[in-house]
């Protein structure tokens, strides 16, 4: 098992639930809370090294995936459903509209870009 570290900044790598009160992520157990951004331990505080590859044996949740999902068998990621999102698919995502304080993108060009719930209000998750 192999989690290859490629930049993308997917929220705690895919491998925890992120604290949107402080921005920290809650590991997966399995996973050691932090790498260096090239695979190596380090200070991101990204969920990215795991400690033991042995100890992986499934997708996180009590059920793989949460039942809102479908768990990756070679990396034990789990893809989740349209309306669903998270490390264990366990959080519903919040629809997307256009941004309503977004910069223009062109003259005569605005709202454009598309924000969870369009920019004007926090998701309860």
């Amino acid at each position: 098992l192999k989690q290859t570290s490629d930049k993308e900044d997917a929220v705690c790598s895919n491998r925890g639930l992120c604290d949107p009160l402080s921005g920290r992520c809650a590991c997966d157990g399995e996973f050691w809370g932090s790498s260096d951004g090239y695979g190596m331990r380090g200070s991101r505080g990204d969920c990215g090294v795991a400690v033991n590859l042995a100890s992986i044996t499934g997708c996180p949740g009590d059920i793989p995936c949460n039942g809102h999902g479908v768990c990756d068998e070679e990396t034990f990621a789990c893809g989740c459903e349209e309306g669903w999102r998270a490390a264990d698919c366990s959080e519903r995502t919040c629809p997307y509209g256009p941004a309503w304080y977004a910069y223009p993108t062109a003259t005569d060009v605005a709202h454009v870009t598309r924000e969870e719930c369009s920019g004007m209000g926090t998701c309860d998750r």
